[in-house]
């Protein structure tokens, strides 16, 4: 069942204090990176299903580790591109400038 995001965070068996996207699926973590004091968690996500299915990033933002701000969704597939099949995994390199995020299929 895929249930609205407001009904998702109302649910008392929900874990508060670590870190689920608004709705739908969340696989493992990729690039986490610190950048200009603000914490940045990029995450397998698939937005469509609360199941497994066409991966993308995911991005939320955080000061403290604890509180986290969801962001739009960082990296989508292209369809007929050789990312069709998804964004797996990856990470995110601070090189000065530009922040770069290094992913794949």
């Amino acid at each position: 069942m895929n249930k609205s995001p407001h009904r998702q965070t109302e649910d008392p068996r929900r874990p508060q204090y670590h870190f689920l996207p608004s709705a739908n699926w969340l696989n493992d973590p990729n690039g986490v990176i610190q950048w200009e004091g603000t914490y940045h968690l990029f995450y397998q996500h698939n937005p469509c299903a609360p199941n497994w299915g066409v991966m993308h990033w995911g991005h939320a933002i955080s000061r403290d580790l604890v509180h986290w701000q969801h962001q739009p969704i960082a990296l989508a597939l292209t369809p007929g591109a050789a990312d069709a099949g998804g964004c797996w995994s990856g990470y995110c390199v601070d090189d000065l400038w530009p922040l770069r995020s290094i992913w794949g299929e």
